[in-house]
C-alpha cells in the first residue's frame, strides 16, 4: 500500500491520473479500515459483499 500512496503522490504532482491505480488504494484502505491490515494483501476481497475466501473441506 505505501508503494501505490507513492506513485499516487507523484502522479498527482504531474497531473497524470491514474483511476485504477487510485481505485486499487482505496480498497486496500477499505479492507485496512476493516479490520484486514494485518493482513495479506489478498485480504481486500473481504470488504467486497458476498465475496470471501473459500472455507476449508470440514470447516
Amino acid at each position: 500500500m505505501k508503494a501505490t500512496r507513492i506513485v499516487l503522490d507523484y502522479a498527482k504532482k504531474s497531473v497524470f491520473p491514474l483511476p485504477r491505480s487510485a481505485a486499487a488504494h482505496q480498497t486496500y484502505l477499505s479492507a485496512s479500515a476493516s479490520g484486514h491490515g494485518g493482513e495479506a494483501d489478498s485480504a481486500v476481497i473481504e470488504v467486497f459483499p458476498g465475496i470471501g475466501f473459500p472455507k476449508a473441506n470440514g470447516a
